[in-house]
C-alpha cells in the first residue's frame, strides 16, 4: 500500500499509525464577568456598542474588490490592503478605556 511505504520513507512505525490515546491539556477557565455588573448591565453595555457601530462599504483603493468595513475603516481580504485608522467615520477610543489594555 502507499501510505505503509510513505509512512516507512519518513520513519513512522505502521503499527503506530491510528488514533491517538489520549490528549490532555490544561482545562481554561471560563470568562468571569466583571463583579459589580450584572448581566442585564452587561447587555446594555454591549447594546449601546453596538448602536454605534456601522457597517460602511467601499471599493478597495489597491484591486478594486468591494469591501465592507466598519465606521469606515477597511481592510481588504483579497489583496490585503488597509486603510489608516485615522480615516475612519469615528474617533477611536482612548487606550484607558480599552478593557483588554494592559500598560
Amino acid at each position: 500500500m502507499v501510505v505503509s511505504s510513505v509512512r516507512s520513507d519518513l520513519g513512522f512505525d505502521t503499527r503506530s499509525a491510528g488514533r491517538v490515546a489520549v490528549v490532555t491539556r490544561p482545562v481554561k477557565p471560563a470568562a468571569s464577568r466583571l463583579p459589580d455588573q450584572s448581566p442585564v448591565q452587561t447587555a446594555a453595555a454591549a447594546a449601546a456598542f453596538l448602536a454605534g457601530q456601522e457597517i460602511t462599504t467601499t471599493d478597495c483603493r489597491e484591486c478594486g474588490t468591494q469591501t465592507s468595513g466598519v465606521n469606515g475603516r477597511y481592510s481588504c481580504g483579497v489583496c490585503g490592503w488597509s486603510n489608516h485608522w485615522s480615516e475612519g467615520h469615528t474617533v477611536l477610543p482612548p487606550a484607558s478605556e480599552d478593557p483588554d489594555f494592559k500598560p
